[in-house]
């Protein structure tokens, strides 16, 4: 919020704009919004509410025009039921929400993420390194619970610590390595026998198998993605990339 001059001991003779001033008429991005003082939650709505912003030792207002941009991973309508954040900010706030998933379900972003912070991290240590692709793989497989965070410090924990110029699988850490590890797959034969295959080949046997298994209690598009928890589109997708021959009739589509 600022301060005026002269409003505390060791304050600037000319004040101090806070950061909202430098948001007027322009965008505020508040990160972590959930973890608020519920004391500061007061002061953020009441520019919410009047628009105007009063700095520290002020007497008289001054108007803001901002648009505020807010984010958090904890669930607001618990913590408004549990009393920790105020109910009327959290509508005032939740104007039009939007939902990012986690890394988990967006894996296409792996790739861009992991170049970007590399070409990052890079820079700021002065090194040349790229990744092998059987690295790459292992990060793709791995289902980030600590999402975009925790993937850049273990870019940059790669980057400090790399010896060579290239990021091998066996420089990863542990829990991100065993990720693709091989997993036992039971084939059917006649002997009964348990052959071992990567696990990205054996995810996709099993997805094959269930989603051809759906086509023959289902027979349709509709019903089959419906049963599956997926929409037609993502289910076109898999088909084409399994090689699962089913085509669509217009009958069919939504």
């Amino acid at each position: 919020f600022g301060y005026e001059g002269g409003a505390f001991t060791g304050a600037k003779r000319e004040g101090k704009p806070g950061l909202l001033d430098q948001a007027n008429h322009g965008t505020a991005f508040m990160d972590e919004i959930g973890e608020l003082p519920l004391f500061l939650q007061v002061k953020l709505l009441s520019v919410l509410q009047d628009h105007k912003i009063l700095r520290v030792g002020g007497t008289t207002p001054r108007s803001m025009d901002i648009r505020f941009v807010c984010a958090t991973n904890r669930d607001l309508e618990k913590m408004v039921d549990d009393g920790t954040f105020r109910k009327d900010l959290y509508y005032r706030l939740n104007v039009i929400p939007v939902g990012i998933p986690p890394l988990r379900e967006r894996k296409e972003d792996i790739f861009v993420l992991t170049l970007s912070f590399l070409d990052k991290f890079c820079k700021k240590y002065h090194r040349n390194l790229s990744f092998v692709p059987e690295a790459m793989d292992c990060l793709y497989e791995y289902s980030w619970p600590g999402n975009v965070r925790e993937l850049e410090n273990v870019v940059e924990r790669l980057v400090v610590l790399s010896q060579t110029g290239l990021i091998e699988k066996a420089d990863l850490p542990e829990k991100i390595r065993q990720a693709s590890e091989v997993v036992v797959l039971t084939v059917p034969s006649s002997e009964n026998n348990r052959k071992v295959i990567p696990l990205k080949a054996a995810v996709a046997a099993t997805e094959k198998q269930w989603i051809e298994r759906a086509f023959q209690q289902n027979k349709q598009l509709g019903p089959t993605a419906q049963a599956l928890g997926i929409d037609i589109s993502t289910l076109l997708r898999k088909c084409k990339r399994l090689g699962i021959r089913r085509t669509a009739t217009l009958a069919e589509m939504p």
